[in-house]
């Protein structure tokens, strides 16, 4: 093993170095005389004591004062914290104890070896926490913030976070004082580079626990220690649900595909040419032999209306039996397609991602007021994150709760970017439905502890232990995992049924353009037959006569029937 002397002016160095490792150097010290004891506690009081692995050896010759410490330590002279890592032997005693400290000036010894023939053996299999796991009733302070992750009420702490610090509480008896309910999370403040909320009074030394559901951010954590995280969560975006009673003018034709559709149109345009090439060939119905008539008949029957005329051929029958079967069969299956989309259809938002966000621009932004989300957005430098703090609102208009988030949403056309975890903590009712919009960022929330705290590395190692026995995936079962919300069918607006009332109007309006078209044309017509002089009535009279140029157009008449002869009955 490397060894070197210890230099004290090179503390500073020396805790800077190791901040930046993981691994810890091993620091023995060997108290050969009485003054090496005072010298070590000169020592201690200005190096960094938590950060090396203790080996304290008092020799026979330290004197009895030394030894008698040793033996009986009446106060923390060696500055020790119940996360030192230390072993002292006390001169001739085989015994190896572990020192560390639970309440100010007062080292707990722990019989950890023994030492037997030039060798260190263990007296025990507890690793460091199941040893350590006690705080004797010491109070530690927590600062804390009402939200969907820790509510206080009438004394006692609720919510997930309130149930976790709970349970912590039990296992490591200590006891909580709640010494402050800040409003929010924390952010830097630039002019004198401390923090604000939770996260300053943490920061301050006011507080040696935030239980809120902090965001481990990289400025955070160079001002707190955080736990493991308690929850990762995915961030979205959060928006009013659109209203669904309104149909999209495109709705009424996505009940079919476009293959049936243009089988259906495809349908209509045939059949008519069918019927009229029958008509034709069988020199029936003369008057009704025309493609446009046969087209009126057969939109007719598609729109749920009879025949005038019934025909009386057999191949026309079949004809028209076949469009009406098939008109049935396509007017049933549109009404109930068309129904099922009506009901069941999910309201879609105008984008699904944050360039659509962006590009919509219609949405206002809004975040937690004095929380990492804010920080993120102001100091990122994605162009997408930069155009989104373009939108956010002002800072003094951002809301402080999940609660007064969510209504804002509701009640403005506002999104919300939140993790999912914390809106699922809120077990208010709104007063809307919200949709989400994916953002891909992960989430990683925790409780917070004073800088350098010496509790960080035991809580993170109890609550490890409750996720490997499950603990926080039934307190998250509780109090994450809402109830599936009742599904709520909105009354049908007079805009919802827009399309319907158009094309209904429209029929009336070019009906009514047609009629007077019609009626223009007939007045028309009589004027010009009115001021027609007698030679140019009589040119346009028929006289029987065809002139050059001319054919007669004539109906069919049936041929003279002969009369009928009739029939003389002979009875004998």
């Amino acid at each position: 093993m490397a060894a070197r002397p210890l230099n004290v002016a090179h503390s500073v160095d020396i805790e800077a170095f190791y901040e930046r490792h993981l691994s810890r150097p091993l620091f023995a010290v060997l108290l050969r005389t009485s003054g090496d004891l005072d010298g070590f506690v000169d020592f201690a009081a200005t190096f960094p004591m938590r950060i090396p692995h203790w080996l304290v050896l008092f020799s026979r010759d330290s004197g009895n004062a030394s030894l008698a410490y040793c033996r009986d330590p009446v106060d923390n002279s060696f500055r020790f914290r119940f996360d030192t890592h230390s072993l002292v032997k006390c001169a001739d005693d085989p015994e190896v104890h572990e020192w560390y400290v639970v309440r100010r000036n007062r080292i707990s010894r722990f019989h950890l070896a023994n030492w037997e023939n030039g060798r260190l053996v263990a007296t025990t299999s507890l690793t460091l926490y199941l040893r350590r796991n006690n705080l004797d009733g010491k109070t530690l302070r927590v600062v804390t913030m009402d939200s969907g992750f820790v509510q206080i009420r009438d004394g006692r702490i609720l919510g997930l976070g309130g149930s976790i610090l709970e349970q912590l509480s039990e296992t490591l008896k200590f006891k909580i004082n709640v010494v402050k309910r800040e409003l929010d999370y924390g952010s830097p403040i630039a002019r004198n580079r401390s923090w604000s909320g939770t996260i300053g009074q943490i920061h301050s030394g006011n507080a040696d626990l935030g239980a809120a559901e902090l965001t481990m951010s990289a400025d955070r954590m160079e001002v707190v220690d955080f736990t493991l995280p308690l929850m990762t969560s995915r961030n979205l975006l959060y928006l009013r649900k659109p209203d669904g009673s309104g149909v999209q003018w495109s709705g009424y034709f996505k009940t079919f595909s476009r293959g049936i559709w243009a089988t259906i149109v495809g349908l209509i345009v045939a059949t008519p040419a069918i019927v009229t090439s029958i008509k034709r060939c069988k020199r029936c119905c003369a008057s009704s032999s025309r493609v446009s008539d046969n087209y009126l008949n057969v939109w007719g029957i598609f729109c749920q209306q009879g025949l005038s005329e019934y025909p009386l051929d057999t191949s026309l029958r079949l004809a028209y039996f076949s469009t009406f079967v098939s008109a049935l069969i396509v007017s049933a299956a549109y009404s109930a397609s068309l129904i099922s989309f009506l009901a069941v259809s999910a309201p879609s938002l105008p984008f699904s991602t944050l360039d659509g966000y962006v590009n919509d621009g219609s949405y206002k932004l809004i975040v937690f007021r004095s929380s990492s989300y804010y920080d993120m957005f102001k100091d990122s430098k994605d162009p997408v994150y930069s155009k989104m703090m373009g939108l956010m609102k002002r800072e003094e208009e951002l809301p402080k709760t999940t609660l007064n988030a969510c209504l804002q949403v509701c009640k403005q056309r506002v999104a919300l970017y939140l993790n999912e975890d914390t809106r699922n903590a809120l077990r208010t009712p709104l007063p809307c439905q919200l949709v989400t919009v994916e953002t891909g960022r992960l989430d990683r929330m925790a409780m917070a502890l004073t800088k350098h705290s010496q509790y960080t590395r035991l809580f993170n190692f109890i609550l490890l232990r409750y996720f490997d026995n499950g603990v926080i995936i039934r307190l998250k079962r509780r109090y994450l995992l809402t109830p599936v919300p009742e599904v709520r069918h909105g009354t049908v607006t007079v805009w919802g049924i827009a399309p319907i009332l158009a094309i209904v109007v429209g029929g009336m309006v070019l009906s009514a353009v047609v009629l007077i078209v019609e009626n223009l044309y007939f007045i028309f017509k009589q004027k010009a037959a009115k001021n027609r002089s007698p030679k140019q009535r009589k040119e346009t009279e028929p006289d029987g006569k065809l002139k050059s140029g001319q054919k007669r157009l004539s109906l069919l008449t049936p041929p003279k029937l002969n009369r009928v002869q009739p029939i003389k009955l002979y009875y004998k």
